[in-house]
């Protein structure tokens, strides 16, 4: 086996919902004799004793592959935390839609078996970077795997701001934001603002406007060997937000500018060997229903 020590990660503070799944990993793990170490919430649910415990950095650092009980949700918290570490990760799903965890809570035996007895395969997944300056000065500094939005505040008001990709001046623009997603996040809340899906082996970021004052603004897709910017006007009534894969809000304020552009780490998915990218958006986005 590649892997002699698993890492058992769940969604955040929500991990009794999912007692079943975890219970049924334990004795699985148990049984065929591989070391696990488990999240401290999660190794408390399952009555462990506190060797078997561990903080979730710790758990990351010291496991070689991290899995994931949850949704697409849990599944990004994992991407942030195991990236620094260059850790692989491989999901169940007890989420909804599940771009991101492979593998059935009704299949897990099989599945998990067929991984950690080494039929899977490894993807690589791009992440930006976004950095938040004020007159040079870094004020933030995140990741993301799927997106950063720029969104309207406080305010329901339209926000305005230039975009530039690397130093050349593309357009100024009234919206309600703007999406900078990767195609691991082209399935997420892109597709929902008109975005186009971006196969996950392409290197393209996806530039989206959310509901955009001028009819003509319209979705462009560039290399992710480019730095973005945006600069938020001082026409804006109030701060901007700026989000991180839905997990991490910054407000953002006139004439601070976001520096976007690929994270220097890439995450490490496994996959079970059947894994078809193909089959996920037929049945996810329900394509083969009448």
């Amino acid at each position: 086996m590649k892997w002699k020590s698993i890492g058992i990660l769940g969604k955040p503070n929500a991990a009794e919902q999912n007692l079943d799944t975890f219970k049924e990993l334990h004795k699985l793990l148990t049984d065929w004799q591989i070391p696990a170490h488990y999240e401290s919430n999660v190794g408390k649910l399952l009555n462990l004793p506190n060797s078997a415990c561990l903080s979730t950095e710790n758990l990351v650092k010291t496991s070689d592959l991290v899995l994931v009980v949850g949704g697409d949700g849990s599944m990004l918290n994992a991407a942030r935390l195991s990236v620094p570490f260059q850790k692989p990760i491989l999901g169940v799903n007890r989420g909804h839609l599940g771009f991101l965890t492979d593998i059935g809570p009704s299949e897990l035996s099989e599945r998990l078996h067929h991984v950690l007895a080494g039929h899977y395969w490894q993807e690589s997944r791009f992440l930006l970077q976004g950095e938040i300056k004020y007159q040079d000065q870094t004020r933030h500094l995140d990741i993301a795997l799927n997106d950063i939005v720029l969104s309207q505040g406080a305010s329901s008001q339209l926000i305005e701001f230039e975009l530039w990709v690397n130093a050349t001046f593309v357009c100024r623009q009234r919206a309600d934001g703007l999406i900078i997603s990767t195609p691991t996040g082209s399935t997420a809340y892109s597709l929902s603002a008109g975005g186009p899906i971006l196969h996950p082996g392409l290197p393209a970021i996806a530039i989206v406007p959310m509901l955009p004052h001028k009819l003509t603004s319209r979705p462009i897709v560039i290399s992710n060997n480019v730095e973005i910017k945006i600069i938020l006007t001082s026409q804006n009534q109030g701060p901007a937000r700026v989000s991180f894969d839905s997990q991490r809000r910054i407000d953002m304020h006139g004439h601070e500018v976001i520096h976007i552009r690929k994270h220097a780490h890439d995450l490490e998915l496994i996959h079970p060997e059947d894994y078809n990218y193909f089959k996920t958006l037929r049945d996810k986005l329900h394509w083969e229903s009448r």
